[in-house]
């Protein structure tokens, strides 16, 4: 168990250098895709990019959020020609990202990655590395039991 100070900084730490990325992730997204669509919509896009055509309710289960939540998002997204709804009968409706949704996914991941570089440029080659590893780490040890990703 580590000590409430380390903890406590860690906690503030987090915070703040979360708080930091999505502001910049914001202006940046803001700057390269305009103001349409914010910053929660793109998972949602991501998903249509690289699994689509999803159901909303697919849309919800995979992102952990309400179907309602997910229409709200899916409705800026068709309002911005990135994504379009289908009917398909019984089945209900699947989503798709359309070819300029798909363009924005791009775009979005370009300016994540840009923005990375700037902020990991002080860093030594293993300085990132370390970091690196250091994620992953993390990433394992907050993977729930039985989950594949």
């Amino acid at each position: 168990m580590r000590n409430a100070d380390e903890l406590n900084h860690l906690d503030r730490t987090f915070e703040e250098l979360r708080r930091r990325w999505r502001v910049r992730l914001r202006r940046a997204t803001r700057e390269a895709l305009g103001d349409g669509v914010g910053l929660r919509a793109f998972p949602l896009l991501e998903q249509l990019s690289e699994h689509g055509p999803l159901s909303p309710t697919d849309l919800a289960q995979r992102l952990e959020l309400r179907t309602s939540t997910i229409a709200a998002h899916l409705d800026r997204l068709e309002e911005s020609g990135w994504a379009a709804r289908e009917g398909q009968g019984r089945k209900g409706v699947l989503v798709r990202a359309t070819a300029e949704g798909e363009a924005a996914h791009r775009r979005y991941l370009d300016v994540r990655r840009t923005m990375l570089a700037e902020i990991v440029a002080p860093l030594t080659g293993s300085d990132v590395q370390a970091l690196s590893r250091l994620f992953d780490l993390l990433l394992r040890a907050m993977q729930p039991e039985g989950d594949a990703r």
